[in-house]
C-alpha cells in the first residue's frame, strides 16, 4: 500500500435527513437559511437550492432549535440544555454558559429589535423561560408569573412599541409578557389545559392584535385580542398533531397561514377559518420558516421542502443536505454493499456505492437496531435484524417480505450470521439482559445457548474466520459502574460455539462501545488473534510485545476496526476514529494516519470491498452518510 493515495468522495448514500429546526436571515442581499439536523448544522446561501455543513465547533451536540439575529448572530440549543452561538453566520460555533438545570432547549425567539437590544428568549422543557440581553452570551431566569415550566413555543410580536409583547406556549396553554419576557401572565381563556406546540403572531399585531396557537391534539386556535381569549380555527385540519405555524408577511391582505403537522402540510387563505391539505403523503413536518421569496419546511427523513407560491405547492430542496443516519456498512455477497440506519432502514448498492436502492423494511419494525446479511450466488439475500422493540425479524427473499421470529425474544441488541451461514444456517442474537440465542435453521426457531455474564447487555457478537473448525465466538458486554467500581467493557470467548464462556479482556470505559477485528489465524486450536478497540486504545489479549496500543498521541476515539488480508498469512489493520482513519500494516511497529483527502475527520465505520482481492478498495462511512473509497493496492 502507498499511503500517499487519497480518499475519493463517492457521495452521500442518500440526501436529506430529519431537519429539526430552521431559521432564515437576510445576508449579502439574499435569503440565507440554516438547518439543525441532530448531527451538524447546515447552511444555504441560495434559497435551499444547495446546502453545506457549517459544523466547526458544533460536533457532539444534538442541536434541535436555531434562531437568527441580524447582522449575523446565530443561537442554537440542544436536547441536553447546551447552547451554542455563532457570530459569523454559522461558520464557527462556540458554547456559552447554559442556563437552568440541563433541561432540553425546546424553543428560541429573538426580539424584533435584536440588532439594537440583543434580546433572546429561550424556552426549556421543564425549567421555564430564560432571557438574554447580550446576543445570547449570558442568561437570566424569567419565570415570574409562569406557572407551567414546560415551554414548547415562544414568539415575539413584530412591533414592540409601548408594550414589548412576547408569548409562550406551554403544556397548559399560552402565557403573555408585556415587558419583553421579564414577567408573564396567563392568557388562556379558551385554552385551559391545552398543550400549545407552536405560535404565530400577525405582522400587523399592533393594529389587529391577532395571533395563532397550534396544539398537539386539538388543532389551531385564534385570538384577536392579544391572547386574552381564544377560539378554535381548525376546519379541515384533520386529526394530526401540529408542530409548526407560518404566517404570511402580508397576512392583513392575503390571510395566508401554513401549518406543519404530523400528516403533512395544510394551508389557509382566509385567516385560519378553513384549511386544506397541500402536501399529502409527506412525512411529519417539524418546523416552518419563510423569506422574501419562499416558504421552507423541515420534515422527518426527507430534509427540506420549499414552496415559492405561499405554500400552495411544495418540492424537495435537499441537494447537499447530507444528514441521514446511516451508521454501518456490510457486504452480503461478492458484489453488494449494504448500509444500515436506525430510522432510515436498509439500502443496498450493486455498483460500488454510486447508486443505492431501498430494501423495504415495514415501518412498524423501525428503527433497526442491528442487522446482518448473506446472499448466495444463485439466490436472494437473507437478512436478520433486531427491531426497535428488541425483537427479531428476518427476510428470506432479499427484503421483499419480512416476518417476526424468535418467539418471545426481546431486548435483542446484536445479531450475527455464521461465517458459513449458507451451509450451517446458524445465527446468534445477544440481548440487553446478557442472554445469547442461537438458530440453526436460518431463524425459524431459537434456543438459548448460555450467557457469558447475565445482566450485562451484549454489545457485540463475532465469530472467528475459521469458526467451522475452531468453533470460537466472542461476546462483548458492558458492566455499568456501581459506587467505587468504574464502568467497563468486557470481552468473553467461547471455544465450543457458545455453550461455555470464559473472560478474555476487561478494560475500564465510560462508553458502552466495542470494536473488533478478527484477522485470519494459522494457529491450531481456539482462535486467539483478535484485536479489540475500547475507547482510544487497541488491545491484543493474545499477548506478545504490545498488548495495549495507542494509535495516536491525540488519543482519538476508536469507532471501528477491520482486518484486511495482505497475504496468505497476515492482515493489515485499519481503524475508523473521531480523527480520521489510521492503519497498521502487517509487520509495522506503529499506526499511521491514512486520512488524506477526507474532508471530515469523524469516520463511523470501514469496510473492504466485496471484491477486495481484485480491486483493493476500502470504503469509509462518515457522518451524514457520506461514503468514501481508498485504493490500497
Amino acid at each position: 500500500m502507498t499511503t500517499e493515495r487519497e480518499w475519493k468522495r463517492i457521495g452521500p448514500i442518500e440526501d436529506g435527513g430529519t431537519v429539526l429546526g430552521l431559521c432564515i436571515g437576510w445576508l449579502n442581499g439574499r435569503d440565507t437559511l440554516w438547518a439543525t439536523t441532530g448531527m451538524v448544522p447546515f447552511r444555504s446561501d441560495d434559497g435551499a437550492e444547495s446546502w453545506y455543513p457549517v459544523d466547526e465547533g458544533s460536533r457532539g451536540y444534538q442541536l434541535v432549535t436555531i434562531e437568527y439575529g441580524p447582522p449575523g448572530v446565530l443561537i442554537a440549543g440542544d436536547l441536553k440544555g447546551n447552547i451554542l452561538r455563532s457570530l459569523d453566520g454559522g461558520r464557527s460555533w462556540s458554547p456559552v454558559e447554559s442556563p437552568g438545570r440541563a433541561r432540553p432547549v425546546a424553543c428560541l425567539g429573538v426580539s424584533p429589535y435584536f440588532e439594537a437590544d440583543g434580546v433572546v428568549l429561550l424556552g426549556t422543557d421543564g425549567d421555564g423561560m430564560w432571557r438574554s440581553a447580550d446576543n445570547g452570551r449570558h442568561w437570566d431566569e424569567v419565570n415570574f408569573g409562569l406557572l407551567d415550566l414546560s415551554v414548547l413555543a415562544v414568539a415575539c410580536a413584530p412591533e414592540w412599541g409601548r408594550y414589548e409583547y412576547a408569548f409562550a406556549g406551554t403544556t397548559d396553554g399560552v402565557y403573555r409578557s408585556r415587558n419583553g419576557g421579564r414577567a408573564w401572565e396567563a392568557a388562556n381563556a379558551g385554552l385551559e389545559g391545552v398543550a400549545v406546540s407552536a405560535l404565530a403572531v400577525s405582522p400587523g399585531f399592533s393594529e389587529d392584535r391577532t395571533l395563532f396557537a397550534a396544539t398537539e391534539e386539538q388543532g389551531i386556535y385564534r385570538s384577536g385580542d392579544q391572547g386574552a381569549t381564544w377560539k378554535k380555527a381548525s376546519q379541515g385540519l384533520g386529526d394530526g398533531g401540529i408542530n409548526a405555524l407560518w404566517i404570511s408577511p402580508h397576512f392583513e391582505s392575503d390571510g395566508v397561514l401554513v401549518a406543519g403537522t404530523s400528516s403533512g402540510v395544510f394551508r389557509s387563505d382566509d385567516g385560519g377559518e378553513r384549511w386544506a391539505s397541500v402536501a399529502e403523503q409527506t412525512p411529519p413536518v417539524l418546523c416552518l420558516v419563510g423569506g422574501t421569496n419562499a416558504v421552507y419546511a423541515g420534515v422527518v427523513n426527507v430534509g427540506v421542502l420549499r414552496s415559492t407560491d405561499l405554500g400552495k405547492t411544495w418540492v424537495p430542496a435537499t441537494q447537499g443536505l447530507s444528514a441521514r443516519n446511516y451508521a454501518r456498512l456490510l457486504s452480503c455477497s461478492a458484489k453488494a454493499l449494504v448500509a444500515v440506519g436506525s430510522e432510515e432502514g436498509v439500502v443496498r448498492s450493486d455498483d460500488g456505492g454510486s447508486h443505492w436502492a431501498h430494501v423495504r423494511v415495514p415501518e412498524e419494525h423501525l428503527p433497526i437496531g442491528s442487522l446482518d446479511a448473506s446472499e448466495p450466488p444463485d439466490g436472494p439475500a437473507f437478512f436478520l435484524a433486531s427491531t426497535f422493540e428488541g425483537g427479531l425479524i428476518r427476510s428470506v427473499d432479499g427484503g421483499s417480505t419480512w416476518e417476526q421470529v424468535g418467539g418471545e425474544a426481546n431486548g435483542v441488541r446484536s445479531v450475527l450470521l455464521s461465517p458459513d451461514f449458507e451451509q450451517d444456517q446458524t445465527a446468534w442474537a445477544g440481548t440487553e439482559g446478557g442472554e445469547i440465542l442461537v438458530t440453526r435453521d436460518a431463524g425459524k426457531t431459537w434456543d438459548g445457548v448460555g450467557s457469558p455474564c447475565g445482566g450485562e447487555p451484549i454489545l457485540r457478537l463475532a465469530a472467528s474466520p475459521g469458526f467451522g473448525q475452531d468453533r470460537t465466538l466472542f461476546a462483548g458486554t458492558f458492566l455499568a459502574g456501581d459506587g467505587d467500581r468504574a464502568s467497563a467493557v468486557r470481552v468473553w470467548r467461547s471455544s465450543d460455539g457458545g455453550a461455555r464462556w470464559q473472560a478474555y479482556l476487561e478494560r475500564e470505559s465510560p462508553s458502552a462501545w466495542l470494536s473488533l477485528a478478527l484477522p485470519p489465524s494459522t494457529t491450531p486450536g481456539a482462535y486467539n488473534a483478535g484485536v479489540f478497540g475500547i475507547g482510544s486504545r487497541v488491545f491484543r489479549p493474545s499477548g506478545g510485545r504490545r498488548v495495549e496500543e495507542v494509535i495516536s498521541p491525540d488519543e482519538p476515539v476508536i469507532l471501528d476496526l477491520i482486518a484486511v488480508p495482505c497475504n496468505e498469512k497476515g492482515a493489515d489493520l485499519y481503524a475508523a476514529t473521531s480523527q480520521g482513519v489510521f492503519a497498521r500494516m502487517k509487520g509495522a511497529e506503529r499506526w499511521k494516519s491514512v486520512s488524506e483527502g477526507l474532508s471530515d475527520e469523524l469516520i463511523l465505520c470501514l469496510l473492504p470491498s466485496p471484491n477486495y482481492a481484485e480491486d483493493g478498495l476500502l470504503y469509509a462511512l462518515g457522518v451524514g452518510s457520506i461514503l468514501w473509497s481508498l485504493e490500497t493496492k
